[in-house]
């Protein structure tokens, strides 16, 4: 190959300032290859402030080196170090680096501290951005796969999600408010102090939280919230089996939930052992409380001595009521202890203070049901304890049976204003030999209806008003069936005492007809009954006031007396004794 100083000039050559140099070879190409151009020069200098281009024969495009030192490619004005242009015959601008199979293509940005590399790696078809800070050793940034993954990472995984970031927060903003996914902890936040986080906020669509964990319908008018619920038609609708929710405080013993409408505030509450609910926060004797672990009740208290504790500072502390038609048990007590052998004791006790406090109540009466099991004696009885006393039987100063028998250890008295109104009474007398008059309240008996002296007493006295029930006749004697063919009969006689100056006698008795009386009262007597029935020894007969004629009323502090006499009123022929029980109503007013 020739060098320029081998070759002839051209002369005739019009030379003009937009041309470098001028050449000619043998061949006549007009055209130096790069090792002639290597040979030939050292380097190529504009003779102009206009810079140099090297432009294409048939298309006027080319590479521009302007005179501010920046390249031009299709570009024959560059203002930045490379300038590519569409000027000439390239329908857009490219830039395009090709690598052979199998080798990496790389382009490179830097300064004195910092390297930037775009790349083809020769082992894959990724397309990756790198940094470096010593030209040398490069770590990967962001990568892009063929598929249109796209990855903010090191590069030294395969990518198969459409966006992946790894090693940091990915953070939007927009103005004062933003959003952080921090993938570190899983975490979606607020970028702001103070902003809101909101889910589906400017539309109507319903939000999911897991699978079907968490559903909130999200109608802005009724919006509902459903947890494992997908329906729900409550402002919370919970689904689920055992225990439904758990409220836990961890830093203080004590947990509260506050319920609150238009009017108040309710609170439910664990305060150490304690669970309570009702208008005050923690535990309160406000509340309703139950100890979780003595298993114990108070209302009013807030350290139950007992399975349910009422305090209060009002008269009435409790009230039940039931509206069940003509059947009301209101409560019922029950002590089960898995057999009946007994003693068992169902009691309600009844205390007072001796101090200060609850703890200061002493029991003073137990009343309730008693079963003494073996022995017998009390065989479901009610009974009145005195101490609510159930080690000893000497505590039991009262009891009724279920027979509706009642037994009072002491007196049942009337002095005072509480005894009032109706209850019955047993007597039990006696009529012997051939008197026919004798007191109904105790035995008695004279051949003188009106004698009242040291030795017979054949009357008593009403204590209140009232009317024998019945009475019960009984006697031994084989010689009441010689006393029955007298048509015998049993008279009362009632009649107020008056006095006719006699002494040992009372007034208004007068001896029994000497045959049955056809109309009463008279006599004194208000009433009689035939007892022609009543023919066999160690038989008890018995007469109620329905069978009687006449009347078995009377008054209190009249005097009453019974009579049992023949036919003729006498009783000398057959002496008989008869035991007679009556039962006698009182009232008490």
């Amino acid at each position: 190959m020739a060098k320029f100083t081998d070759l002839p000039i051209i002369t005739n050559a019009t030379i003009t300032d937009n041309h470098v140099f001028v050449v000619a070879t043998n061949s006549t190409t007009d055209q130096l290859t790069l090792d002639e151009l290597q040979k030939s020069m050292t380097g190529l200098t504009a003779r102009t402030s206009n810079g140099f281009s090297i432009i294409g024969n048939t298309t006027p495009s080319g590479i521009t080196v302007g005179d501010n030192g920046f390249v031009g490619i299709d570009n024959t004005n560059p203002v930045f170090a490379l300038h590519i242009g569409d000027y000439g015959g390239a329908t857009q601008p490219e830039a395009r680096i090709t690598s052979s199979t199998n080798r990496q293509a790389v382009y490179s940005l830097s300064d004195s501290s910092i390297y930037w590399q775009t790349l083809k790696k020769a082992s894959d078809t990724d397309y990756y951005v790198q940094v470096s800070e010593d030209g040398s050793t490069y770590t990967g940034v962001l990568n892009i796969d063929k598929d249109g993954n796209f990855g903010i990472f090191d590069g030294s995984t395969s990518l198969t999600n459409k966006f992946y970031v790894s090693g940091g927060d990915i953070k939007f903003e927009s103005g004062n408010s933003g959003i952080i996914f921090d993938p570190g902890v899983s975490e979606i936040k607020t970028a702001v102090n103070g902003d809101v986080l909101y889910l589906n906020k400017s539309n109507n669509d319903d939000v999911v939280i897991g699978d079907n964990v968490l559903y909130v319908d999200n109608n802005g008018f009724t919006p509902y919230v459903g947890i494992n619920n997908i329906t729900p038609i409550y402002p919370l609708d919970i689904s689920g089996a055992g225990v439904m929710a758990r409220l836990r405080n961890t830093l203080s013993s004590t947990s509260t939930l506050a319920i609150t409408n238009s009017n108040a505030t309710g609170y439910i509450n664990l305060s150490n052992v304690n669970f309570s609910f009702g208008p005050s926060a923690g535990a309160s004797s406000n509340n309703i409380l139950i100890n979780t672990s003595t298993k114990k009740v108070g209302v009013g208290s807030i350290s139950p001595d007992n399975k349910l504790h009422v305090y209060s500072t009002e008269n009435r502390i409790t009230k039940f009521e039931n509206d069940q038609g003509t059947i009301s048990e209101v409560f019922q007590t029950n002590n089960y202890t898995g057999n009946a052998t007994g003693p068992l004791n169902t009691i309600y006790t009844f205390a007072r203070a001796d101090g200060t406090g609850p703890s200061q109540n002493i029991s003073k009466w137990g009343i309730g049901l008693y079963d003494d099991g073996s022995t017998n004696n009390y065989i479901d009885t009610f009974v009145f304890r005195v101490d609510a006393d159930t080690s000893s039987l000497s505590s039991i100063k009262a009891y009724l049976t279920r027979n509706g028998d009642l037994d009072i250890q002491g007196s049942l008295t009337t002095n005072s204003q509480y005894t009032k109104g109706k209850f019955v009474q047993i007597h039990q007398t006696r009529v012997t030999g051939d008197a026919v008059y004798f007191n109904p309240f105790y035995a008695d008996s004279n051949t003188n209806p009106s004698g009242s002296n040291d030795l017979h007493s054949p009357f008593g006295v009403a204590p209140f008003d009232g009317r024998l029930e019945k009475i019960q006749i009984f006697t031994s004697d084989a010689d009441l069936a010689n006393l029955n063919a007298g048509n015998p009969r049993f008279e009362f006689s009632v009649v107020t005492p008056a006095n006719d100056n006699t002494n040992g006698f009372v007034s208004g008795f007068f001896v029994s007809p000497p045959s049955p009386p056809t109309a009463l009262p008279v006599s004194g007597i208000v009433g009689q009954i035939s007892l022609s029935s009543a023919t066999t020894p160690n038989t008890i007969y018995n007469y109620s006031r329905s069978q009687f004629s006449g009347v078995t009323t009377f008054s209190s502090g009249q005097l009453l007396q019974y009579r049992i006499c023949e036919s003729d009123g006498t009783r000398s022929s057959w002496p008989v004794d008869f035991t007679v029980v009556s039962t006698i109503s009182y009232t008490v007013t």
